[in-house]
Formats: C-alpha cells, sequence, structure tokens
C-alpha cells in the first residue's frame, strides 16, 4: 500500500512539472509576441461553472469586464480571474496579439497557473521525499 501510496506521489509532481513548464512556456511566448496596453475595468459579470460533474448545483463568481483600444479599436475582454481589489474604473494591464487584437489576456493572469501548479509540484514533491527519507530510516513500514 506505502509503494502505491509513494508511487502516486511521484507520479503527481512529474506531470504538475510538465503541465507547468507549458504553461509557462505558453505565457513566456505571449510575453514576447503579444503587445501590450492598458484596459479599464466596465463593469463585472457573473460567470457559471458547475460544481462537479453531473449535480444540477452551480457556483456563481464574478469576471471583470474590460474594455481596452488596440490598433484604434476598442474591445471587450472577460477577465480571467477576480479579486476583491478589482473596482470599476480601474485600469489593468492587457496583453493582446497582434494580428488579432481580440485574442487578448490580463496580464497578472498569465502568471497564476504555471505560479500555482509551481507551488503544488514542490509540495507534492516535498511529501514524496519526505516519506522515502521516513521509509529509509525504518519509520515507515515497507
Amino acid at each position: 500500500m506505502l509503494k502505491v501510496f509513494l508511487d502516486l506521489f511521484f507520479i503527481f509532481p512529474l506531470i504538475f512539472f510538465v503541465v507547468t513548464i507549458f504553461l509557462l512556456r505558453n505565457s513566456m511566448k505571449k510575453l514576447r509576441s503579444y503587445q501590450e496596453c492598458t484596459g479599464t475595468i466596465i463593469r463585472f459579470c457573473k460567470n457559471t461553472t458547475p460544481r462537479s460533474a453531473g449535480l444540477q448545483h452551480h457556483h456563481y463568481g464574478l469576471s471583470p469586464v474590460i474594455a481596452y483600444k488596440a490598433q484604434g479599436k476598442t474591445y471587450e475582454l472577460v477577465g480571467n480571474y477576480y479579486s476583491s481589489w478589482m473596482k470599476v474604473g480601474q485600469e489593468i494591464r492587457i496583453m493582446y496579439h497582434g494580428e488579432d487584437p481580440a485574442q487578448a489576456t490580463v496580464k497578472k493572469g498569465l502568471y497564476t497557473a504555471p505560479l500555482v501548479l509551481a507551488c503544488l509540484t514542490v509540495g507534492f514533491t516535498g511529501v514524496w521525499v519526505l516519506l522515502i527519507v521516513l521509509r529509509q530510516y525504518g519509520l515507515l513500514p515497507v
């Protein structure tokens, strides 16, 4: 049983690491190729996400709607995250695709997923190393 547990704690950080690298490369690509501008939060909209598959219950959250100008035209972007410090009228840094300015993202949002997954990777790796050390010193059954 412990071997299965140790294998899982080895597999999870490995998967998290690969996904973190993928997301980090994607974010870095956007930082190099996308153009930056300032947008303004114009309102908030409700978003709905199911709590779990098959259930009728939903979780309601808020997403900022951000207006920004790119190449002389105004666009709107529904932000990919919400924070209590966000207010209507607040300026937010936006990254948009040069050839298609409608493809945009909140600049701070580029770092969120890789950072969260990196923390999970470190956490799972730490637990895995701790379990290996405890087993090596005979503090855990084999």
